[in-house]
């Protein structure tokens, strides 16, 4: 049977509400893959990024904590066992730019995780404050 995504996505407020319910039956890594993830750019990310980022063997066990991980969000939330997908949208791994799914995380999970205090706001941008052009005070050469 194929795991659904809920209609509506759950709340800021119920996400909040989700991780307080669960924080203590996390473990360690599962609460630092959330805060890596959050932390990457655009709060974008693959299992084996996570995996190397938490120091775990392959990107099979990161695979299997965030699921396992966002299955207790998902119950929490009273949606059953939806697994990594309550967490992430997922973007199919292409021949070109990837070979592997790409995590993105929910806008309400990344607001929710914020206002815990488990991460320090950042943009979801790429490179937001990133120069553009050559910079102005610097003198060229011509």
């Amino acid at each position: 049977m194929r795991k659904q995504t809920p209609e509506n996505v759950p709340s800021v407020k119920e996400y909040l509400a989700a991780f307080q319910k669960i924080e203590s039956k996390m473990t360690e890594k599962q609460k630092q893959m959330l805060i890596e993830h959050y932390n990457s750019d655009c709060h974008v990310t693959t299992a084996t990024d996570l995996a190397i980022s938490v120091e775990f063997n392959s990107h099979g066990a990161a695979n299997m904590q965030y699921g396992i991980l966002g299955s207790m969000v998902s119950e929490a939330l009273g949606l059953g066992k939806l697994g990594v997908i309550t967490l992430v949208l997922m973007i199919p791994p292409n021949n070109y730019s990837t070979k592997e799914w790409l995590w993105v995380m929910r806008e309400n999970v990344a607001k929710a995780l914020e206002q815990l205090g488990w991460v320090k706001k950042t943009s979801h941008l790429f490179y937001p404050n990133g120069k553009v052009g050559p910079d102005l005070d610097e003198k060229t050469e011509e």
